[in-house]
């Protein structure tokens, strides 16, 4: 799910490839070294748990609340604070009888904004003493670490890229540093002089984030350390933590190093597992495991009926090939090897297509062209045929610039669209499934390209400047630019999207941090505007997966109703003064059939979390053994 990927800021590392292998066999690691604490039904530990200081009491987020529970397993987990509202991220002050986390407790208009509180906590009970209080004035969804003294809590406001010092009690705020792509963890050295974070990359950290520290009075930060698998040792910073290694059967290592970069212990644990360490647990970490399944939904929009596709409990739909039949990827039930396959509206599967073993990131992410879907493979780009089981490498040095072809789909017609770095060019290109390749645009390196969209020869794409993003258009890879619109945007804005629609004489733009949030303009074949941008009649926030339906008179999106917590599968027209249609709950990744009539998408349901205490053990010694 797209919410789930921020980081605990208390050191939690999701130490999982991207969302297909989520669904893989699941292990039930059985080392000596593994004491389960508890397997909960029906809840996805997200954004946040930690340990209070003594060890005595676990915090986690699941389902929007905050719960609490012995940290031994005793007792069952209880809601800390009252229902109504999204709180996450609960971080214990080192006095162990107080927690802060981030809500929208303190948004009185309904529009859902998050910001840092404290509440009171009885040691002994677990339960709250007082009305939780905001103590920072700008909104966050990242804290981190209160400080060893208890006075001060770390946090972030990525709209400016900047982290945040506030007292724990309320204030003033000040600003640490300014740094562009910081996110949490945010964790303060020993002896509070020092708070380090991370300056994300392609992956998560540590493996594509590089770890930075800044001194506690602000100023300029610098490297922590040389070794990019390393990170600070949450409990006691003056240690280490390397992650040494993936195993598709083991998992991965984490080695523990003091001071003097000797070996203190390791661990190893599952694919897919979370890990947190907590203040006061010297000694080891715990670890989570949520057991998720994938339900493809299907959508009639004329009507709104949904049903469930009966699909394999480890596959993700992810795009169309004819009217009846679906394209997917995932993970066989049983042999746990990737595989894409085809699905056809009843439910029924086609047979599957065993990837190989070294198929990472799969699959989809450049989109799917008839029964051709793309995949990851070191660092190149094939395709494997759903249907025939042939593979083709596609492209190297793929950019991170998204790239979408007509009606906002991953592919233009019967071609992939994406970029690709050339020398000192970014070169926009379409590749056919049999390999031939055309150029569409180059780009100057140098110039802040984030989006692109494609309808046969005609080539939109955005950049960015400061707080706004010009959108230009061209037909061919030498026309004049022409400038299209420009809009406000706040960063970060994982999801800015701009899509032709069928015939192209129309250019959708959204962004889950834009202004306007979905609008359309009026372009002449040439690409020039026939007039001003215009806004839509939304009645949401933070739009993505944009989506034309082919008669091009509506958009598809998810996002979340005005006055609503959840985001839902809508139906938005181009004529501004239409009202939208909202179908069921969605979060992730939408596919509208070829003749418009219905839209598919993967839902996670998480079927159980089970969370244990992990000892580090001397490094010689490390096993991890379990049985699916």
């Amino acid at each position: 799910m797209r919410r789930a990927h921020l980081l605990d800021v208390i050191g939690l590392l999701v130490l999982a490839a991207p969302r297909a292998v989520s669904g893989q066999m699941y292990v039930e690691p059985t080392g000596k070294n593994f004491h389960k604490v508890v397997s909960l039904d029906s809840m996805n530990l997200r954004w946040g748990t930690s340990v209070s200081p003594d060890n005595r009491w676990l915090t986690f987020s699941a389902n929007d609340a905050i719960w609490i529970m012995p940290a031994d397993g005793r007792a069952k987990p209880t809601r800390l604070l009252s229902a109504g509202y999204v709180d996450h991220l609960p971080t214990w002050f080192p006095g162990g009888d107080r927690l802060a986390f981030v809500s929208d407790r303190a948004s009185r208009d309904g529009s859902h904004k998050m910001y840092a509180m404290t509440v009171a906590i009885d040691p002994n009970t677990g339960r709250a003493t007082e009305a939780p209080r905001q103590i920072t004035t700008d909104e966050t969804e990242w804290i981190g670490q209160v400080s060893p003294d208890g006075k001060s809590l770390v946090y972030g406001v990525p709209t400016h890229s900047e982290i945040k010092v506030v007292p724990a009690d309320g204030g003033a705020s000040r600003t640490l540093v300014k740094m562009e792509r910081s996110v949490p963890p945010f964790l303060w050295s020993r002896d509070g002089q020092t708070v380090y974070f991370v300056v994300r990359g392609p992956n998560l950290p540590p493996y594509g984030g590089t770890w930075y520290r800044v001194s506690a009075n602000g100023g300029p930060a610098s490297r922590a350390y040389e070794n990019p698998s390393a990170m600070p040792f949450p409990p006691n910073t003056d240690m280490h933590l390397v992650f040494a290694g993936r195993d598709e059967t083991k998992g991965l290592r984490i080695q523990l190093y003091d001071a003097k970069d000797r070996l203190v212990g390791a661990a190893e644990v599952p694919r897919g597992t979370g890990v947190f360490f907590p203040r006061g647990l010297l000694d080891g970490m715990y670890a989570t495991r949520s057991n998720t399944r994938y339900e493809n939904i299907l959508v009639t929009l004329d009507g709104g009926a949904t049903r469930t596709l009966a699909a394999s409990r480890y596959a993700w739909v992810n795009g169309w090939l004819d009217n009846s039949t679906l394209t997917m990827d995932g993970r066989d039930s049983a042999t746990g090897k990737g595989i894409v396959a085809t699905l056809d509206t009843a439910g029924h599967e086609g047979s599957h297509v065993i990837l190989p073993d070294d198929a990472g990131g799969c699959c989809g992410w450049l989109g799917v062209v008839g029964s051709a879907i793309s995949f990851a493979r070191g660092g190149v780009q094939y395709t494997v045929d759903a249907r025939t089981g042939a593979i083709r490498q596609l492209a190297a040095s793929i950019t991170n610039v998204s790239s979408y072809g007509r009606g906002g789909f991953y592919s233009d017609g019967d071609r992939f669209v994406f970029s690709t770095l050339n020398g000192q060019q970014v070169e926009l290109r379409g590749v056919t499934a049999d390999g031939r390749s055309t150029l569409l645009r180059a780009f100057p390196k140098s110039d802040s390209l984030v989006v692109t969209a494609v309808h046969t020869d005609l080539v939109a794409w955005g950049i960015r400047k400061n707080d706004s993003i010009t959108v230009f258009a061209a037909r061919g890879p030498t026309a004049p630019a022409r400038r299209v619109a420009a809009v406000r945007w706040t960063p970060p804005d994982r999801f800015f999207e701009i899509a032709w629609s069928f015939d192209a004489t129309m250019l959708a733009i959204s962004g889950t941090k834009a202004q306007p949030a979905l609008s359309v303009v009026h372009v002449d074949e040439s690409g020039a505007p026939r007039g001003a941008l215009v806004p839509l009649n939304l009645r949401a926030t933070e739009p993505w997966t944009l989506r034309w339906t082919p008669d091009n008179r509506s958009v598809v999106v998810t996002a979340i109703p005005i006055g609503a917590k959840d985001e839902v599968l809508m139906r938005v027209p181009v004529d501004p003064k239409a009202a939208p249609t909202f179908y069921g709950r969605n979060d992730e990744w939408t596919f509208v059939s070829p003749d418009g009539k219905r839209v598919a998408y993967p839902s996670v349901r998480t079927v159980g979390t089970t969370i244990w205490r992990v000892d580090f053990v001397p490094g010689g010694k490390v096993e991890l053994s379990g049985k699916p």
